[in-house]
């Protein structure tokens, strides 16, 4: 790596962290806001709030990763050009064409660190921090174990050993109680709560009464009391809180038993997508550099990376929603955004050249 790379790489990469730690503290502050709210549910506390948007933010990075590397790389850029450097660079026989491709590397080393953060910290983060706050919301209804989850309703526990996305819960095992008593248990592989009723599959049921306990089996069974459903509502996880290999696995088995996948494709495609759209929207920044906005001020250039940015996150959530709605290819309209701007990126370039 020449020197004239690394300069340009380091100044890409300073200009989009500085954007996103600027986005990422205003964000968390709108957050904390909205936590305050249900502070005093529980032992749920102003404390316990701040640190829940804490462990939060790695998986916000995803969302505000593209946005922050369009103004950061248009101010970055932007400085480049207001110094006369690009001028130097230009009369030194340096073409668009390498410009283009250092500043590319040093989207490559956004890349990276930002799968890093997104796919290794941030999912195990969110799911301490979720778990953290239900158990602090629920108070004694709730508990965390090294096994998974327990919840007590009434005269139910019930232990979870793994939640999925839209009440979907997997290896529950339920302990009822009669007087203090224990009168049933049901040990299910998976369980689903559909229009207000438990639908629990593989299921093995034990009863107790007095000195003599009958076992029975049975594929399905059908309950309209298991747990209040507004008891899982600080549970649920977002497909986006997921790392892309589970992602992809429960595409798989969603598909394979005929459920609907779309949300969850669609944030899988999205995780797979955000690292592309890094790389156009430091794209689309040379054009503005090269173009009539090379001698503007700091204050227009962070208006047109915000357009930029804003432009695409719009357009992205108007193919994800089409998607949605219409049963669209979800692979295509993830990739949509992404094509049409680094077409209009490339257009740009050329007329620039």
């Amino acid at each position: 790596m020449t020197l004239l790379t690394r300069y340009i790489v380091r100044t890409v990469v300073a200009g989009a962290l500085l954007v996103l730690l600027a986005l990422m503290s205003i964000d968390g502050l709108m957050s904390f806001f909205r936590e305050i709210g249900d502070t005093g549910a529980g032992d749920y506390t102003v404390t316990l709030a701040l640190l829940y948007v804490l462990l939060t933010f790695p998986e916000r990075i995803y969302d505000l990763f593209p946005p922050a590397v369009a103004i950061g790389g248009v101010l970055a850029l932007g400085a480049l050009a207001a110094n006369s450097e690009l001028v130097v660079m230009r009369a030194a026989g340096v073409s668009i064409a390498r410009i283009l491709g250092q500043v590319l590397q040093g989207g490559a080393v956004l890349i990276i660190a930002v799968i890093l953060i997104g796919e290794g910290v941030a999912p195990a983060s969110q799911h301490y921090g979720e778990r953290m706050r239900a158990t602090a919301i629920a108070g004694d209804d709730a508990a965390d174990s090294a096994r998974g989850l327990w919840l007590r309703d009434e005269h139910r526990f019930v232990s979870i050993e793994r939640l999925r996305p839209g009440y979907e819960l997997e290896q529950v095992t339920l302990y009822e109680f009669d007087e203090g008593t224990l009168a049933v248990t049901l040990t299910a592989q998976r369980v689903r709560y559909i229009e207000e009723r438990w639908i629990l599959e593989s299921v093995r049921e034990t009863r107790l009464d007095n000195d003599f306990r009958r076992t029975r089996e049975h594929e399905e069974l059908v309950r309209e009391e298991l747990l209040r459903p507004e008891m899982l509502e600080v549970l649920a996880m977002s497909p986006d809180t997921l790392p892309a290999w589970q992602l992809y696995d429960y595409v798989r088995y969603l598909q394979r038993n005929n459920l609907d996948s779309a949300t969850q494709e669609l944030a899988l495609w999205k995780k797979l997508v955000t690292p592309l759209s890094t790389l156009v929207m430091l794209m689309l920044s040379l054009p503005v550099i090269f173009g009539p906005l090379r001698s503007t001020g700091a204050g227009q250039r962070i208006f047109i990376g915000s357009l930029i940015g804003i432009g695409y996150y719009l357009v992205s959530e108007l193919f994800a929603h089409v998607a949605i709605v219409y049963g669209f290819s979800v692979p295509l309209a993830a990739l949509a955004p992404v094509i049409l701007f680094a077409g209009i990126a490339l257009i740009a370039l050329r007329r620039t050249v």
